[in-house]
């Protein structure tokens, strides 16, 4: 995880074709890091949910009041962990293009051959 040091939310275009790689490397490591944010968040969402559905059958105000602020904060870290994971893909998209067109770009060993003659 050292390799996180990486400034990665630097402009794509910015970003040197050596370079290119290790940004994408990072940005597949923290989307996946967000992912299993998200599935931590979606199953404590669900048992947050049980106790809830319990505390009304008990009648425990207190307990319930509680446990909404609780399902709410969850919720809202959930929202904001899900819009990173999207910026984080469209990253991911953005940093593939680049590597295709620089590849697809660079010339063959064929037409550097040609230049030299």
């Amino acid at each position: 995880m050292n390799e996180l040091n990486v400034d990665s939310l630097v402009d794509v275009n910015l970003i040197t074709e050596e370079g290119l790689e290790k940004h994408l490397t990072i940005a597949l490591q923290k989307l996946y890091i967000a992912n299993r944010q998200i599935s931590h968040l979606d199953s404590q969402i669900n048992y947050l949910r049980k106790l809830f559905r319990r505390a009304e059958k008990n009648n425990g105000y207190a307990v319930r009041y509680n446990l909404r602020m609780q399902l709410s904060i969850s919720s809202g870290v959930k929202v904001m962990y899900h819009h990173y994971a999207a910026f984080m893909e469209h990253r991911i998209a953005s940093i593939r293009a680049k590597i295709d067109e620089s590849s697809s770009s660079s010339p063959t060993p064929e037409e550097t051959i040609n230049v030299r003659i």
